[in-house]
């Protein structure tokens, strides 16, 4: 609109997205036993109309007493697939860890998916007792 004359047309043509987007947790899966360490939270996510935006991650701790999620982050940028990385390393817990995603559209849907019921290992150590 600001260069040309009244010679040049343009068409402009606005679209309606009110789909939200499709998505599910690739990894890890519901009642999984987590690796100790950094983890991998992966997500399919897909828009046929106007394209994932973002990806926000989250996890809830087993006390679920508390309705805070705690934020892990979110990916900005999914040309290497939609994902983050979660460190399992400091946790003490061992059971009934969620991890949830939102999946956002440019247009502003979104879809939230989550998983439950995730384990960290339990490491045993024998007891030696020592008879007399």
């Amino acid at each position: 609109p600001g260069s040309g004359d009244y010679n040049q047309f343009y068409t402009l043509s606005l679209n309606m997205d009110n789909q939200d987007p499709l998505a599910n947790i690739v990894f890890p899966q519901d009642g999984q036993i987590l690796p100790k360490g950094i983890i991998h939270v992966t997500v399919n996510a897909t828009d046929t109309q106007t394209g994932v935006s973002h990806v926000e991650f989250l996890w809830h701790t087993p006390d679920w007493q508390s309705t805070d999620w705690q934020a892990l982050g979110m990916d900005l940028d999914g040309s290497d697939g939609w994902s983050i990385e979660f460190d399992s390393s400091a946790l003490d817990v061992k059971t009934s860890i969620a991890i949830y995603a939102v999946v956002f559209d440019k247009a502003g849907n979104s879809i939230g998916i989550g998983i439950y019921n995730l384990r960290l290992p339990v490491i045993y150590f024998p007891v030696i007792t020592r008879m007399q």
